[in-house]
């Protein structure tokens, strides 16, 4: 539905990445990017997805345990909080595990930003302006402002001891939140047509409705 599609990209608008692709200067920095995972097509822009962390991406399935710890991390944190368990595991059917050696720098501040991370295994330092803020442990997420904007790194994450984290790219994530929200409208829409109060709306007014209409959540208790 071509409407739903321009009111879900509406309802998640963020900044559109502007800057031109530089291409690598030698052979070992192409080396270096391809391992990052700037490889896969269907990007944001030039139809390549650009992962600019200093990561080392690591082919495993999810069992059960890794997706119920995924989904319990998401679930505390304000980007994630509103999402069903259904659109939970959509994210996490999307993301990938990858490895970072110890005293290595997985992003410098004002480096440009593109992936969100939760910490599986190891434990990791936040430096601002080349001062310690704190550690983060296993179950901790950073970087979720990555996802929502097309701005530089506000801090440094560096590990401490060898490190595995889960991670999902902005391209990723924001392809999957426009496909939820437009499911979404399209199950709002089909709600207000079942609803004998709003049959003398119009379908302008109906679609208005439907893409603003949101789910709330409470907690048992």
């Amino acid at each position: 539905m071509q409407q739903s599609d321009d009111i879900a990209k509406k309802k998640y608008q963020v900044e559109d990445e502007k800057e031109e692709e530089k291409e690598p200067e030698d052979k070992t920095q192409r080396k270096s990017e391809r391992k990052a995972g700037k490889t896969k097509k269907g990007g944001e822009k030039g139809d390549i997805e650009v992962i600019h962390e200093k990561i080392k991406r690591i082919t495993r399935q999810k069992n059960s345990n890794d997706v119920m710890f995924i989904i319990n991390c998401l679930k505390n944190h304000f980007v994630f909080y509103n999402l069903t368990e259904n659109e939970l595991e959509n994210i996490v059917s999307k993301m990938f595990y990858c490895e970072v050696g110890p005293n290595e720098y997985i992003f410098k501040q004002t480096d440009p930003a593109s992936s969100y991370f939760i910490l599986e295994r190891g434990s990791l330092e936040v430096i601002v302006n080349e001062k310690f803020v704190r550690d983060l442990k296993s179950g901790e997420g950073f970087g979720e402002l990555a996802l929502l904007y097309n701005a530089p790194r506000s801090a440094s994450v560096r590990t401490t001891e060898t490190c595995y984290l889960w991670g999902i790219d902005r391209h990723t994530f924001r392809k999957a939140v426009e496909e939820m929200i437009t499911k979404e409208y399209e199950e709002n829409r089909k709600f207000i047509e079942a609803v004998r109060f709003f049959n003398t709306m119009t379908n302008e007014q109906k679609d208005a409705i439907a893409s603003v209409l949101i789910t709330q959540k409470f907690s048992k208790g």
